[in-house]
């Protein structure tokens, strides 16, 4: 057994090494940009806010070897080290043959969706981290009946309550699949031993996280919080609601963020909306090749069927899981499809292994009694093809060509030269999510007296007409120059002249 957990052991190694060589040194963009920005100053990010996985990168952010930005890119890597290396621990525990799991694991660790993920940060990975800790505890606690193992699945059940709006609809599969597993053990067992302590001990592990990620909105959504999502873009587009900080507008924003009101404004539940949205759904689907997932599917059903069999309970939490995510991507946030199959994937993959090892175990049922295992080496090829896939992949990504201009040009800003820049100068960008890059660049240079502002584009002309401080473009954004204004290069920007040149501006 040594031999095998060498292997194992030495291919992950392998695939993390790959993917820590490809972490981005600094400041990203997106909403990768939006999480370092908001871990780094404790602020507040775009609905449902994230509250928890922004106090988790918090502390990395003050790690003394690393730069800030990076000390959460940091961690969301630690966050798909330990998803891979959980989900082995998970498949071997399930009785998976350690070629089969490792197969599976290194396929997980290359695939294309869950790689970039995984090399940028963004709450997904932390996010799929949580589940695969709550299917671990579900495990453990079907297994032993102790207290501790309920208490802790019930603790990351919380803890991704309060972290994503989506997960609401997690809950009931998970206290189904607590009541199967309770119902399965002896009444000497699980039921004499839980009693109030336990009925206690199982509240307080799911309420206190989503009561910590509400509180902390709550706190955090102040005019003195460096980066706050509402009120940067309030600023400008006027579309969410007041930008005071009375409890009673407070309380409204907190349920905007919560229920993540800002995507919804598009959802019509119409059976005629719904069936355009299904098509969607299947046109960027097969766009964008999760189609090939379709034989992971099958192979995934046989594996539902035979831990269904087994592990009733983790079954039917699995499985909520699974439909959930399901119905929450037809009926939320069709165009999300890219980011929201991580949970759905990880499924797939270990019921697929499951299913894998159901297989080989027929197949080779004939040979057993003899003491004839040709699993194993069919299991060893299979490692061996996943092993070169993945290796391929990583080579590939190591070395892509260069990003193009236009990306380049965005990659500028943490280069701008902050410290000659106006006092109380506004900086206005059409692209929602550069805000949070630029204004990472602006806590480095220590200047909070400037702003960052993204107006809609019907409104943009005449918010940069009406602004009476100093306005700057980025680079790129030439087209978007009101008529007879002129653009002056300045600090690594364009600066805005108005037609009309006052003193002050020249």
């Amino acid at each position: 057994m040594r031999v095998p957990r060498l292997i194992c052991a030495a291919a992950l190694l392998a695939l993390c090494g790959a993917a820590w060589w490809s972490l981005p040194s600094g400041i990203c963009m997106d909403d990768s940009g939006e999480l370092q920005l908001a871990s780094i100053v404790l602020g507040v990010m775009h609905p449902p806010g994230s509250a928890l996985i922004v106090l988790l990168g918090y502390p990395f952010t003050r790690l003394a070897a690393f730069e800030p930005a990076y000390g959460v890119t940091l961690m969301n890597w630690l966050a798909g080290v330990a998803v891979l290396t959980l989900t082995m621990n998970l498949l071997l525990r399930l009785e998976v043959r350690w070629q089969a799991a490792l197969a599976a694991v290194l396929g997980l660790g290359a695939w294309s969706v869950f790689w970039e993920l995984w090399t940028a940060p963004d709450v997904y990975v932390p996010i799929l981290l949580l589940i695969v800790l709550l299917a671990q505890a579900l495990l453990r606690w079907e297994e032993s009946g102790r207290r501790r193992d309920l208490f802790l699945a019930a603790l990351f059940m919380g803890c991704l309550l309060g972290s994503r709006n989506s997960t609401l609809t997690y809950l009931p599969f998970v206290l189904a699949a607590g009541a199967l597993i309770a119902r399965r053990r002896p009444v000497s067992g699980l039921r004499r031993k839980f009693g109030a302590a336990g009925v206690a001990l199982t509240l307080a592990g799911l309420l206190t996280p989503p009561a910590v990620a509400v509180g902390y909105l709550w706190l955090r959504d102040a005019p003195t919080t460096e980066y706050n999502y509402i009120t940067q873009w309030n600023e400008a587009g006027k579309l969410f609601p007041p930008d005071r900080f009375d409890a009673g507008i407070k309380l409204e924003r907190l349920r905007w963020l919560l229920t993540a009101q800002q995507y919804w404004t598009e959802f019509n539940p119409s059976p005629r909306n719904q069936w355009y949205r299904l098509n969607r759904f299947i046109d960027e689907t097969t766009a964008m090749g999760f189609a090939k997932l379709l034989p992971l599917v099958g192979l995934a059903i046989a594996g539902g069927v035979v831990m269904f069999r087994r592990r009733f309970g983790l079954t039917v939490a699995m499985t909520g899981v699974f439909l959930a995510e399901c119905a929450f991507l037809l009926s939320y946030y069709v165009t999300n499809l890219y980011t929201m199959t991580l949970p759905v994937t990880w499924l797939l993959v270990v019921l697929g292994a499951i299913g894998t090892e159901a297989a080989l175990r027929r197949a080779t049922a004939d040979f057993e009694h003899r003491g004839i295992d040709p699993a194993g080496p069919v299991a060893a090829f299979v490692l061996v093809l996943v092993l070169g896939s993945a290796a391929f992949f990583c080579a590939r990504r190591m070395t892509a060509p260069p990003p193009p201009a236009k990306a380049e040009a965005r990659s500028r800003i943490a280069q701008i030269r902050w410290a000659d820049v106006p006092q109380d100068a506004v900086i206005v960008t059409r692209w929602p999510h550069v805000a949070p890059v630029w204004y990472g660049s602006l806590i480095k240079g220590g200047r909070s007296d400037l702003r960052v502002v993204c107006p809609q584009l019907f409104t943009w002309h005449r918010f940069v007409t009406e602004c009476t401080a100093p306005v700057y473009y980025p680079l790129d954004y030439r087209i978007l120059t009101p008529p007879k204004w002129r653009l002056q290069p300045e600090h690594g920007m364009w600066r805005l002249i108005r037609p009309t040149t006052q003193p002050d501006q020249e």
